[in-house]
């Protein structure tokens, strides 16, 4: 039951042009029956019934459904009431043009937990009830307006709800089919409520159990109805003879009968527009013919003007006849649109109606009155399908938006992004110390006082990896083809590091070096070498290419085979660390006696056995250099840096080393080696930790013996290359960032063109009581689908054009535009679309159904 009490509403409220379209309304209304709200146009019929259904606010009153009682317009409580109770039928259809008559009444079901079988079984019957099964498959846009209501109820009757609103449900139907519509109606009315609106009382009168009179926005009459037995179609064209006086001519070769309307009065027989001869064999077969003089008739025609006269003449088996009087003759067919019938004028009975056969089961409610996902996907796809007919600009925009923000994103993250490889230099981390003697101090002083700094930082071990700042050139040396055998291209851009950085699992090819003339080299330095403008650069294709390659110092002839390519994310060369000595100009060229026993111990010739001893200041030297001392007499071997050294044995020539000591000597000479260079690195994982911890120890030295420079030349290339970039890129940021904002702003505007021109498509949803939420995931689906076939496409076939236009060396386009720059480009592009997508449709279908309808 539905009471209304105290309901007013207006439009324009607090206005000029105020309207009190709803004043004062009291009703109630049963569980079933068929109520007609009878009323002119204007007088606030159809505004009741909006209000009623939930379809459109009111200023004060209350609603009360079955004991839920409403008293002001709230989305969420009365969407779930109109789901659960309501059908509704709508003057102006409200149906999706560009669907099925299938998928138009389907889609009234999508609220419900039912199978696509029990769907379609529905649907097939309530179509079949309208006579509009054979149309199903038809889109809509293809039917008569006729044809187009029959849809809209049936999409109301398939739910078969508790209550059906209709607004002028016949209003656009023949007779015929009014009288089966509103037939139906009073059928379903049995079992609930049927609330009719419409202005016809004929219809209203003879179908009505209850009808309600509305005047001005107030009801002026409420009664029950006393249907009439019968009902008289009134443009039924047919001439009923049984119902007309009849008289009849006849002799041996003619019968002619004579029907007319007893009422009608003689004298006004002039007034007829038309006489109907029956006969359909003389309908083709008329000929007109003047069998007499007309002027000898003059007479006799002037008498009877009141009169029909006519000439019948039968000759060469056809009949002739001739009108002598001022009406039209018509004849009888389908042709005419008029046929005689033996019978009298049929009339409708109430009890016929009463006995019309329809019956649908109500439905079970769905959990929710949200659609099913499958039916947002189901939703989605069909929307999509119409988007190739009707918004071509919309997708050309997309693609077009996505070219420009793909090339824009390319040339913002190639500005904002640092290609290491062609900037970075060093190590990121090594930090290399620069000693620089203060004014006045002598040398063996700061040698003193650097060594004794050197040794501070190794006894505390805190930061004490320090190695020898081996800044020398080195050289590819090439072994092919016998054409450049020999050739030299220098290499650049590296650090060397100790091996003991270095891990097996960071190589990529090759394997680790096994003693001081192998090295391996990590594959950003070879990268770079084959980027270069070297004549032998072209003919490495891979980094594999550069195994057993020889790298060479051109200024002491230094060599390492490489043995290994590693991939660290470093331009780093790794070596022996005592060969760092020797790769440093004026330095040892020195080995310590583990390393050379572990290479060379009991091999013949070398002179190196396994039980080799070496005590502190007592070295092995080269043969030669041992010869040549011998020569002497003498085998001390003295240097002004690192002191006296006695030699007491020898090693074969073939071992590319001066000299090898203990370890210990080894390491005090490579600190020796420091302090006299005044300059030395420092390998650690906590570049800012080191860099504050050295200059706090050589703070110490500052006054009486050196200055210290403590720095990551790695840091400082990037910070250098990042200030120098600074300059650059601001004027391109901000065109970069108003192509962006440009870019979306036609594509909001795009798609609020689309929601604005689909605005019919949600006016029918809304009504429907599809959930907005629903509405929204649909919407956001479909634009992800338009998406995937427009901006994705058109994001990666652009990246991939630059990608490749990048490669190409001759065009000498340097750009870094990664894949992942282009796969958040995407996600961005997705993103921003699908806010952009919700926010106009959002700000539609947040207007009442009814609102939204008369925008529409």
């Amino acid at each position: 039951m539905i009471r209304v009490k105290k309901l007013n509403k207006y439009f324009n409220k607090g206005k000029n042009n105020e309207l009190h379209v709803l004043n004062d309304i009291n009703l109630e209304f049963e569980n079933n029956g068929l109520v007609v709200i009878l009323g002119e146009s204007g007088s606030g019929k159809t505004t009741l019934l909006n209000t009623i259904g939930g379809l459109d606010v009111f200023a004060d009153g209350e609603i009360d459904y079955d004991g839920e009682t409403v008293n002001r317009y709230s989305p969420k409580k009365i969407e779930k009431i109109r789901n659960d109770k309501f059908g509704y039928i709508f003057q102006n259809y409200y149906l999706l043009m560009d669907n099925s008559v299938e998928y138009n009444v389907k889609l009234a079901l999508s609220v419900y937990d039912m199978t696509d079988e029990e769907k379609q079984e529905r649907t097939e019957y309530v179509l079949d009830a309208l006579n509009m099964g054979r149309y199903k498959k038809k889109l809509v846009s293809e039917l008569s307006g006729g044809q187009q209501q029959r849809v809209s109820i049936a999409r109301a009757l398939v739910k078969a709800p508790s209550i059906i609103l209709a607004d002028e449900p016949t209003g656009n139907l023949d007779e015929e089919n009014t009288i089966n519509t509103m037939s139906l109606l009073r059928n379903i009315s049995k079992e609930c409520l049927v609330i009719v609106v419409s202005h016809e009382k004929r219809i209203s009168k003879f179908f009505a159990d209850r009808i309600i009179e509305i005047q001005d926005g107030q009801v002026k009459k409420d009664y029950k109805n006393k249907a009439t037995k019968s009902y008289e179609k009134a443009d039924d064209s047919n001439i009923y003879l049984r119902e007309l006086s009849k008289e009849s001519m006849e002799n041996d070769d003619f019968r002619i009968n004579i029907y007319k309307d007893s009422r009608q009065i003689k004298g006004n027989a002039d007034k007829e527009n038309s006489k109907i001869i029956s006969g359909e064999n003389i309908s083709e077969k008329i000929k007109t013919v003047a069998a007499q003089d007309k002027e000898n008739q003059g007479n006799e025609i002037k008498n009877e003007t009141d009169k029909i006269v006519l000439n019948f003449a039968w000759k060469d088996g056809k009949l002739y006849i001739q009108n002598l009087s001022d009406t039209e003759i018509a004849f009888e067919g389908e042709e005419s649109g008029c046929q005689m019938v033996d019978d009298k004028k049929p009339q409708i009975d109430i009890s016929s109606v009463d006995e019309i056969d329809y019956s649908l089961e109500k439905p079970k409610a769905g959990r929710t009155a949200k659609l099913p996902f499958r039916e947002i996907v189901k939703m989605a796809r069909e929307n999509l399908k119409l988007l190739g007919k009707k918004q071509a600009f919309m997708i050309g925009t997309l693609l077009m938006v996505s070219v420009l923000l793909s090339v824009g994103a390319a040339d913002f993250t190639n500005r904002m992004s640092i290609d290491k490889q062609s900037v970075v230099k060093s190590d990121s981390h090594v930090v290399t110390v620069q000693l620089s003697p203060v004014e006045g101090v002598f040398d063996d002083q700061l040698n003193k006082a650097a060594k004794d700094f050197i040794g501070k930082i190794k006894q505390e071990n805190k930061y004490s990896d320090i190695f020898i700042s081996a800044n020398c050139d080195m050289a590819i040396k090439y072994n092919g083809y016998s054409q450049l055998g020999g050739s030299v291209a220098k290499l650049s851009g590296y650090s060397f590091i100790s091996n003991k950085h270095l891990k097996k699992s960071s190589l990529i090819c090759g394997k680790m070096p096994e003693n001081r003339d192998e090295a391996v080299v990590d594959k950003w330095v070879l990268e770079n070498f084959m980027k270069s403008d070297s004549a032998i650069a072209p003919l490495y294709k891979k980094v594999d290419d550069f195994i057993g390659t020889t790298i060479i110092s051109p200024a002491n002839q230094i060599e390492f085979k490489i043995t290994g390519v590693s991939d660290t994310g470093e331009p780093d060369i790794f070596v022996e660390e005592n060969k760092l000595l020797g790769l440093s100009y004026s330095a040892m060229n020195l080995a310590s006696l583990d390393e050379m026993k572990r290479l060379y111990a009991d091999k013949k010739g070398s002179g190196i056995k396994s039980d080799t001893k070496l005590e502190s200041k007592k070295v092995l030297a080269r043969k030669s250099i041992y010869n040549q001392d011998k020569m002497m007499g003498s085998f001390l071997f003295t240097d002004q840096r690192y002191g006296t050294f006695e030699i007491v044995g020898y090693f074969d020539d073939d071992i590319n080393v001066d000299y090898i000591a203990n370890e210990q000597d080894c390491e005090n000479i490579r600190t020796t080696y420091n302090a006299y260079s005044k300059s030395f690195d420092v390998y650690t994982d906590d570049v800012d930790g080191a860099i504050k911890y050295l200059k706090k120890k050589a703070s110490a030295y500052r006054k009486k013996y050196f200055t210290t420079s403590v720095k990551c030349q790695y840091n400082n290339q990037l910070n250098k290359y990042r200030e120098k970039r600074k300059m650059n890129v601001g004027t391109k940021n901000i065109v970069t960032i108003a192509l962006a904002l440009l870019a979306f702003i036609m594509i909001y505007f795009s798609i609020k063109s689309n929601a604005v021109s689909r605005i019919e498509e949600l006016t029918v949803y809304r009504l429907l009581g599809i959930e907005k939420g629903s509405i929204l995931q649909a919407y956001v689906l479909e634009m992800m689908m338009l998406c995937a076939y427009t901006v994705l496409p058109g994001a990666l076939i652009t990246s991939s054009i630059i990608k490749f236009m990048a490669q190409v060396p001759s065009l000498q386009i340097k750009m870094i535009y990664p894949w992942w720059a282009v796969l958040l480009l995407i996600i961005i592009i997705f993103a921003i679309n699908i806010i952009l997508s919700i926010l106009p449709v959002n700000k539609i279908i947040s207007r009442p159904p009814a609102e939204l309808a008369v925008k529409d």
